[in-house]
Parts: C-alpha cells; structure tokens; sequence
C-alpha cells in the first residue's frame, strides 16, 4: 500500500474533505446540514447552534508490523509506521428549553429526539460510506471509525461526536 506523500496542508484539507462529507450526510436528515459549518483549529466550546464543526485532535503513529510488542514501539522509524490524524465531528442542536412557568414540553423534547439522533445516524453511515467508497481518503489508505459519543447539553446546545483515525503520508522537511 502506498500513501501519497503529503505537505504542511494536508491536515486542514483532510478536515476540509471530512467537514464536506459530513455536510453531505446531514443534508438528508428532517433539519439538514447546519447553516454554521466549518473547520477549527482546536476543539471548540460549546455555545452556538445549530453548527457542525469539524476539528484536528491529534496527530499520533501506528506500526505496520502486527503484534509488535510494546516495546518495540520506539523502533517504528526503522521498521515503518502509519501517520494518523485524529479528526472530529461535532454536530449541535438546540437543546429543548423550559417554557417560562418552568415546565417542559414533551412534544419539543421529542422533536429534538428525533432530530439529534437522525444526524447521529446519518453520519455514522454516510462516514462509512464515503470511506468504503474511496469519496473520502481513498480506498487503499487506512480509517479507523473511533467511538462516537453523545453530547450532553451544554450552552443551550446537545448532539453527537464522532472521531476517525485517518492515514496520511509524511513528508521530508
């Protein structure tokens, strides 16, 4: 398997890609892709919504050779290893408010149910899609799905995260 070579872009245009089919998937959910979408630098506080944001949590190596020990671990660069890039995605909802008495009403909870859990869904097979269909990375680089996870109401906002592990190429400086 051969990697293509990257260059100082390369994470920002991976996001980019990612951010692109996360918008794809979510455009088929009752609320659709989020007017606020875009990459950032870091991971975000949580304070506006509805957005999908997409973001750079790590940069990490795996080796290629299979039940390497652990310690064998500082010996990667001469037996090979695998760039990862960790990148996320959040999307965000407006979470249900309270009515001005201090009551709740079910239908609006259920409403957000329903749509907090159709972008869950989307996402989690348009991601695999376009990973299995080559739309993101391509279908010879390696992706490894990270465990997604709900998000709790913070800031007026609530949604889901989702992580993947993607191959990039080095490149010499």
């Amino acid at each position: 398997m051969t990697v293509a070579v990257s260059t100082v872009d390369s994470t920002y245009l991976l996001s980019q890609q990612f951010l692109d089919v996360c918008e794809t998937a979510l455009a088929s959910t009752i609320a659709g892709t989020p007017d606020l979408s875009y990459v950032y630098p870091v991971e975000p506080v949580i304070d506006c919504c509805p957005a999908l944001i997409v973001f750079l949590s790590a940069l990490t190596e795996e080796s290629t050779s299979p039940f390497t020990p652990t310690a064998a671990m500082g010996m990667r660069a001469a037996f090979g290893r695998l760039n990862l890039v960790t990148l996320n995605a959040w999307i965000l909802r407006c979470a249900p408010r309270a009515n001005a008495d201090g009551s709740i009403d079910v239908t609006e909870i259920e409403s957000v149910a329903e749509q907090v859990q159709q972008d869950a869904w989307a996402l989690w097979n348009g991601i695999y899609h376009a990973v299995r269909d080559g739309t993101f990375e391509d279908t010879c680089s390696d992706v490894h799905f990270g465990p997604s996870r709900p998000i709790r109401e913070q800031g007026g906002c609530l949604g889901w995260a989702f992580t993947i592990r993607a191959e990039l190429g080095g490149f010499a400086p």
